[in-house]
């Protein structure tokens, strides 16, 4: 009897030792943190967090891998590229929740968060698994701030993409440092569409996460009609709100919508230059209307009689008294970031001896890019 007391409390004192917090600890490439993690880790990510670990600056808390020795971020980069890993996010949130070695499980985290990005639509719907899931709605609870913010997108399109988006809502919802908070919901809708546009609507209905909630709505690419129609009304009305930084990330938000949207948010900025309240960050949307990627790789969002009426706008800017001076000038240099041509070339010069020094700095400095980059003479 006395042997088998012994073995029995030998048995329970090795299972206590692989645990700690009640989290079972990660000991090698076949062992995980949680019990969606049983199945065998990918070999090669687990070699290319060691990689990381001993050969870049590991920043722990951030779960950030940088200054990277020679090849190293080459050949993870590589890894990712050419074999499309399908358990990329299970593997790397596991391992990321180890307590074996701090470096490792960080340089795990910063390889899923940077890498993320790289991996097409298909490999993502490849690693949202449920297995995926649970790793990295365990990762993003226990880790700090910092790290959880970088691990927020990858758990919020796995969630959404397995179609238990109501599990990284939780999980968004439950942590206690705002910055995560903030980059779950800004990053629910690229895959969770309409149907977690609820989520990210009552998330809104805060002070505190307006803005992110707002942001959220631009990350909903090629949105269909029905989709613009429940999201761009609901936008349209955080345009005159009194934090800046909300009413910017809405005046975003219209250049997204287009159409009738636009004219609502030159509305919006006339009605601020009208009241001495037009400045940054509000002011900085004004750029965005009608700038195009070179080629018209990305037309406008205004068509060209609203173009017309958002330079006009923000020649008016740059000449009010009422508005500081650095808002003045970046209003004139605003027109030449959007129309790069001779017409603005003949508007710049017209402003290069402006009796305001910013106005006037502005101006040059577009006569110049117009002059030596676009050719332009005059």
């Amino acid at each position: 009897m006395r042997k088998l007391t012994i073995v029995i409390g030998l048995t329970l004192a090795l299972a206590a030792c692989g645990k700690k917090g009640g989290v079972t600890q990660t000991t090698s490439a076949t062992s995980s943190t949680a019990p969606a993690a049983e199945a065998k880790l990918d070999a090669a990510l687990v070699d290319r967090a060691k990689a990381h670990a001993a050969g870049c600056t590991v920043v722990v808390e951030s779960g950030q891998a940088y200054q990277c020795g020679a090849g190293v971020a080459d050949a993870t980069s590589a890894l990712v590229r050419e074999k499309k890993p399908a358990d990329m996010a299970r593997t790397l949130a596991t391992l990321s929740r180890s307590k074996d070695d701090p470096k490792v499980a960080a340089a795990a985290a910063a390889i899923l968060a940077d890498q993320w990005d790289y991996l097409s639509e298909d490999t993502k719907r490849a690693n949202a698994t449920p297995a995926a899931l649970e790793a990295l709605v365990g990762a993003y609870a226990e880790s700090p701030g910092p790290r959880a913010s970088r691990l927020a997108k990858p758990l919020a399109h796995v969630a959404t993409l397995a179609k238990s988006g109501d599990k990284a809502v939780a999980a968004i919802q439950a942590h206690s440092v705002k910055a995560a908070r903030d980059e779950g919901y800004r990053n629910l809708l690229t895959f969770g569409r309409l149907d977690l546009f609820p989520a990210v609507k009552a998330a809104g209905a805060s002070k505190e996460h307006a803005r992110a909630a707002l942001e959220a709505v631009r990350v909903m690419y090629k949105p269909t009609d029905a989709e613009k129609a429940a999201v761009c009304p609901w936008a349209q009305g955080f345009l005159g709100d009194g934090d800046g930084e909300v009413a910017a990330a809405a005046g975003y938000d219209m250049v997204y919508c287009r159409g009738a949207y636009v004219d609502a948010l030159l509305t919006e900025a006339t009605k601020r230059l009208d009241g001495g309240q037009y400045k940054n960050p509000f002011a900085m949307v004004m750029r965005e209307p009608c700038f195009e990627m070179a080629g018209k790789l990305t037309p406008s969002a205004a068509d060209v009689a609203q173009c017309d009426k958002v330079y006009a706008f923000l020649e008016r800017a740059a000449n009010d008294p009422k508005v500081d001076d650095a808002t003045r000038g970046l209003a004139l240099w605003n027109i030449y970031y959007q129309r790069r041509d001779d017409k603005t070339l003949k508007l710049m010069r017209r402003y290069e001896n402006n009796a305001n020094k910013e106005v006037s700095k502005r101006a040059k400095e577009a006569i110049k890019s117009l002059n030596e980059t676009y050719k332009l003479k005059g």
